[in-house]
């Protein structure tokens, strides 16, 4: 009479398998934590550019709610001018209660400001920010300009508002008016370097226009 002998272990086949299932859940996690590990890097190595991204819309969506038309002293007749420039860029200029780059609200005081993207000496595309202390219409001051970034890829600004070839309302590049404010406003940024754009999109909530007689 023939007994068999009792199997302790596994088989070569079973081991392999084994082995085989262990490789590719191995070479899953491997994948999953330098994607990880490669987000987290690029995220640190931007994090100070998202962050300046983040003042820089902060304050604009500021100063453009508090955007307004004031009456106009003589030799100014622009109360809110957007203009493409030759070299790609543009310029931006407004009156505002409260410009915010950098200031408190609680001490700010109505100025007119001007955004410039324009080509610097050096052949660079820059954003300028140029800020001049205002009394209503009136100027008053000397204008102070500073740099903001020199970063960006591609900046794009447009207005919701009447086009003039046909009185049609839709995004332009060009507007000029100093007794109506456009609709909304809106920003697309284009980073140096990273594949992303980002957009803002600004609506207008003035404070009023200012430029009426006073009466009814």
């Amino acid at each position: 009479m023939k007994f068999s002998r009792p199997r302790y272990g596994f088989t070569l086949v079973e081991i392999m398998i084994a082995m085989l299932i262990a490789s590719v859940l191995t070479l899953g996690l491997g994948a999953v934590f330098t994607q990880a590990r490669g987000l987290y890097s690029s995220t640190e190595v931007n994090r100070d550019i998202f962050d300046n991204i983040s003042r820089l819309t902060g304050a604009i969506r500021g100063e453009i709610a508090c955007c307004y038309l004031p009456k106009l002293a003589d030799g100014n007749d622009v109360g809110f001018e957007l203009a493409q420039r030759t070299d790609g860029g543009f310029d931006l200029s407004f009156f505002t209660m409260c410009p915010g780059w950098q200031l408190s609200g609680i001490y700010a005081k109505p100025a007119m400001l001007k955004y410039s993207w324009a080509k610097n000496d050096d052949g660079q595309m820059e954003l300028v920010r140029e800020n001049r202390y205002a009394a209503g219409g009136e100027l008053i001051g000397e204008a102070s300009a500073e740099t903001l970034f020199v970063l960006f890829d591609k900046i794009v600004c447009q207005v919701y508002a009447v086009d003039s070839d046909d009185q049609q309302k839709r995004w332009i590049d060009n507007y000029v008016s100093k007794d109506k404010l456009p609709d909304a406003i809106k920003f697309n940024f284009k980073l140096a370097g990273i594949d992303k754009d980002f957009q803002c999109m600004l609506m207008l909530n003035c404070q009023g226009n200012l430029a009426g007689d006073g009466e009814d």
